[in-house]
């Protein structure tokens, strides 16, 4: 029997449940290295030219997930809708899920390495591909559909959460079309540590957010470099970005900026009691639905507090874990760099307190910095500066974590990385643009890892 929810009594309470639920109490002893990924994925449509002819549908006899289920090879097996969303459960551990657009996304499993989460990832990478190549389509990465917008990708999924998200954003403006169906990230878990590890993990996660955006776009066009990170910043003000609390230093705890901002939020959808979603309106805050209730939907819940929490999309969440969410898609082989130079300055002590020292007094200045990281990226003289000497620490920092973190070669992949893009000022993006010049078929190619070919002459 459902026990009954009676509403939040006040703010302080609101508070404290925020805090519960984004930082449990630290276990004596718990291992504090673990890695995950959620990489998101465009299933393109090859034509009789190699070059893109539409997105593959998610659904239909031969869509997305027929073909998934069809597979053979028992990699995964469906987990059914829940919550009006197919999910698939990988045999070894992990997930794969859908989003609006039909993106395909990889949820990895707790890996103890991040050679590990990238070998897992690779091996679900080729096991989809292989499901749903008859030669007729290909995985993209890509941080935003360089080919195909929002009028030519309809919604995929009819649950009542993307109903009610899909109607909230288009009251904010047409961002929210082109974020749920046309964009994808690679996201990167990490643990947030004990004590005081915890603030300084979260708060160099933030700092260093502006410069993953700058360094690893890969969607340019429209007048910036990075078309994803745009699409965010145009998005909704109260939910993405970084918490305002931020802006006072990077000292505070995790729980006390997350508990501001999730209360300063806008309320994004309410739940209905029989299972659907109303959006909300922009200009009505959490706090204020605490304060004053709500004519139609009265007073929130507790469970009402912490599904919202799951609709707010901070460059940097905290939900047990840090979740990074500024790298775009990236193809092979350099999916995994970002992972490398992250987790070489968040879990390295040393690496941490030298980036802290270079990166501290920014946090007023973090909004500033991400939009001009989608707007010039490393061509801006100071994000470039900075970016590598954070990435030069991050090598460094990644090279003193324990044997068999990394796996062989992925050091050197990301040094490959840093060399090739940004100590000469360019980033992935760069490489698709001149791709996306050559036209479709190079284009689509580049986004699928054949990349040795393109621009060539720049590794002369």
């Amino acid at each position: 029997m459902t026990q009954p929810q009676w509403p939040i009594s006040d703010v302080e309470e609101a508070r404290a449940t925020v805090a519960a639920a984004v930082l449990p109490p630290w276990r004596q002893g718990e291992v504090d290295l673990k890695v995950g990924v959620e990489a998101e994925l465009l299933p393109v449509l090859v034509g009789p030219g190699g070059e893109p002819a539409g997105r593959l549908p998610l659904h239909g006899p031969d869509g997305t997930l027929a073909r998934l289920q069809s597979a053979r090879g028992g990699r995964w097996h469906s987990a059914g809708v829940p919550g009006g969303s197919p999910e698939l459960e990988l045999t070894d551990g992990g997930r794969i899920t859908f989003e609006p657009g039909g993106q395909i996304e990889h949820s990895s499993q707790v890996h103890a390495s991040a050679a590990a989460v990238m070998a897992d990832f690779n091996r679900t990478l080729t096991a989809v591909r292989e499901a749903l190549s008859y030669g007729d389509v290909a995985l993209a990465a890509a941080g935003a559909d360089p080919w195909f917008g929002p009028d030519e990708v309809p919604m995929q999924l009819d649950a009542p959460r993307y109903r009610a998200m899909a109607a909230y954003f288009e009251r904010r403006g047409p961002a929210g079309a082109v974020m749920m169906r046309c964009t994808t990230s690679t996201q990167i878990n990490l643990d947030l540590g004990p004590g005081g590890v915890r603030t300084e993990r979260y708060s160099l996660a933030s700092l260093i957010s502006p410069l993953i955006t700058a360094t690893f776009t890969s969607s340019p066009g429209h007048g910036v470099r990075s078309r994803r990170a745009r699409t965010w910043q145009e998005l909704d003000p109260t939910r993405t970005g970084f918490p305002k609390a931020l802006e006072r230093g990077h000292t505070l705890s995790p729980e006390e900026v997350y508990a501001e901002a999730a209360l300063d939020a806008d309320v994004l959808l309410f739940r209905t009691p029989d299972g659907d979603a109303e959006p909300g309106e922009p200009g009505f805050r959490f706090q204020d639905w605490i304060e004053s209730g709500h004519p139609r939907f009265g007073r929130p819940t507790k469970d009402d507090l912490l599904y919202h929490l799951t609709t707010l999309f901070f460059e940097v969440r905290v939900r047990s874990v840090l979740e990074l969410r500024s790298p775009d898609a990236l193809p092979a082989p350099w999916s995994g760099v970002p992972l490398v130079l992250v987790s070489g300055l968040l879990y390295d002590p040393r690496a941490r307190a030298e980036a802290l020292a270079l990166l501290g007094a920014l946090g007023p200045r973090l909004d500033e910095l991400w939009r001009r990281a989608a707007a010039v990226g490393l061509r801006d003289p100071e994000i470039a500066s900075l970016a590598g000497r954070a990435w030069e620490i991050a090598i460094r920092g990644a090279e003193r974590l324990p044997t068999g973190w990394l796996g062989e070669g992925e050091l050197q992949l990301a040094d490959q990385f840093l060399e090739r893009f940004t100590a000469r000022r360019l980033a992935p993006a760069d490489e698709l643009e001149e791709a996306l010049a050559e036209g479709p078929a190079a284009s689509l190619s580049w986004t699928t890892g054949r990349i040795a070919r393109i621009l060539h002459h720049r590794s002369q």
